[in-house]
């Protein structure tokens, strides 16, 4: 590779939830001037996000180079198909990644790296030689989640300053304060690290883009919580230095939150895929509501987030209502995924394609596949036997028994809810060693992973989903064959207050 086309560093910028219909406006409007100078000698397209596109799944797609089926993490919580509900309570984590990101495998062949914020690297990554601050979901923390340690202890005192109260539910003064400071907390770290480290990799996601969409859609606050990023992003260009190539990039979009509710499994029983058996009496179950009803909401929560995985299940599915299920005639059950897309379970692979023709012809479906049309690798048992599309507007619900299979949204959720994820997020590439100009084909999150290798001259592995764009960098792709790391299987670790805030961003049912 000729020396003047690759870059000393690959800087990796996250705004996570990003998408081009507003940067485009802003732009028109001269509010992202640092973005603007980016674009101006580079390269951008739309990027195709996960399915669902969620961030867990998302950002490692990234990460890894790899879909849900073979990376294993399709949402915030495993799926476990052996229960009617599909209910696991395992968070996905960075347990998940151990081993199998791209970064390790730069670390391994003698290129550290710098992470700052990067999502489900909780409990902190290590990676050998490297700086990371776990990203997004994590718990507060008091002590700063790095690795190596020694890193967090010269970051002072962590949290202090963050506007979000530890008891009770913020106001949206407070969710922006936070987001506001979380944002400039992480650039202020990742311009440190930039300036006292020579990594040819570094990266660093902003995560209250995403956070204040799904709250501020629609009002102005947003614009300006974009054009903030965007100051981080010039602080960012100056803390990199010269001889630098720039990947700006987002997981996903956003649009308006859905008006309608879809119930599965109402229509599932109406088309007697899903059966009610007769229920026996259930004294335990109905010793476990009496203690919920007693305990304060609050005490309920941090009780049941550390429940044994086996009563979680157990509870959450009398809590769904499915322990009245004749398992011996349901044919079919649904599993959440998220908003507007939905899983079905189907144990029987002779009813699936069967179920699929009779539900794709309703009119709140956009599509529905069996999981083999959509993913492949070793990870299908995480997957739905049947993945459902919703139409725009609709999203899907819970509820089951006597009741509409499709309903209104009442008002106090939306005015909360305002927005939520859309497949098309963005991605901009800048500087030494990339094309301007250039036309993208169609990029999909897994792609990013292999083409920041390429730009740093790093070999990529052979074996990805992802592919290198490149038609939009200059240095020549090498190639590796490396050993895969099996996925460890291991359960993130248990923290107050964890589930709360993935459950306040509307992530978790």
């Amino acid at each position: 590779m000729p020396a003047e086309e690759r870059p000393r560093r690959v800087l990796v910028v996250g705004w996570d939830g990003a998408g081009w219909a507003r940067l485009d406006r802003l732009l028109g409007e001269d509010r992202l001037p640092n973005l603007a100078r980016l674009l101006a000698a580079g390269s951008r397209s739309a990027l195709r996000s996960t399915i669902p596109p969620v961030t867990p799944a998302a950002w490692t797609a990234m990460a890894t180079g790899l879909l849900p089926g073979r990376s294993g993490v399709l949402g915030f919580r495993r799926i476990d198909l052996s229960r009617p509900s599909g209910f696991d309570p395992t968070l996905a984590s960075s347990h998940d990644l151990a081993g199998r990101t791209l970064f390790e495998h730069a670390a391994r062949l003698g290129e550290p790296v710098t992470l700052v914020g990067w999502p489900l690297t909780w409990p902190t990554l290590p990676i050998p030689g490297s700086a990371v601050l776990a990203g997004w979901p994590r718990p507060r923390l008091r002590v700063p989640p790095t690795a190596p340690a020694a890193l967090g202890r010269r970051l002072g005192r962590w949290g202090d300053g963050d506007p979000l109260p530890r008891r009770g539910r913020p106001t949206l003064e407070q969710e922006i304060a936070s987001a506001a400071w979380w944002d400039r907390r992480h650039t202020e770290i990742a311009c440190r690290w930039l300036r006292e480290r020579a990594d040819r990799i570094a990266a660093v996601v902003l995560s209250g883009t995403d956070h204040l969409s799904h709250l501020l859609w629609g009002d102005d606050r947003l614009d300006q919580h974009f054009e903030r990023a965007d100051r981080h992003l010039g602080q960012l260009l100056d803390a990199a230095g010269e001889e630098v190539a720039v990947v700006l990039v987002s997981d996903h979009g956003f649009g308006p939150a859905a008006g309608r509710t879809v119930h599965l499994d109402r229509w599932l029983e109406s088309r007697g895929h899903l059966v009610r058996g007769r229920e026996a009496p259930d004294p335990l179950g109905r010793l476990a509501g009496a203690v919920r009803a007693g305990l304060p909401s609050r005490s309920w929560k941090r009780l049941r987030d550390r429940l044994p995985g086996r009563l979680r299940r157990w509870g959450a599915e009398r809590a769904g209502g499915l322990r009245g299920i004749d398992a011996c005639r349901a044919a079919a059950t649904s599993v959440e995924l998220y908003e507007g897309w939905a899983g079905l379970r189907v144990p029987d692979a002779g009813a699936r394609a069967r179920i699929v023709s009779e539900v794709a012809r309703e009119p709140w479906v956009v599509r529905a596949c069996l999981r083999e049309e959509l993913f492949e690798g070793p990870h299908l048992d995480r997957i739905p036997h049947v993945v459902v599309e919703l139409s725009a507007g609709h999203r899907a619900g819970r509820a089951w028994g006597p009741g509409p299979v499709v309903e209104d949204v009442g008002q106090a959720e939306l005015s909360r809810w305002r927005a939520t994820h859309r497949r098309e997020g963005v991605l901009a590439l800048s500087g030494v060693g990339v094309r301007a100009g250039a036309r993208l084909g169609a990029p999909g999150v897994e792609d990013v992973g292999p083409t920041i290798l390429a730009l740093a001259g790093i070999p990529v592995p052979d074996d990805l989903d992802g592919r290198v764009l490149t038609e939009a960098i200059h240095p020549a792709p090498r190639f590796v064959t490396v050993a895969r790391a099996p996925r460890t299987g291991r359960a993130a670790a248990s923290a107050p207050g964890l589930e709360d805030d993935l459950r306040r961003l509307g992530y978790l049912g």
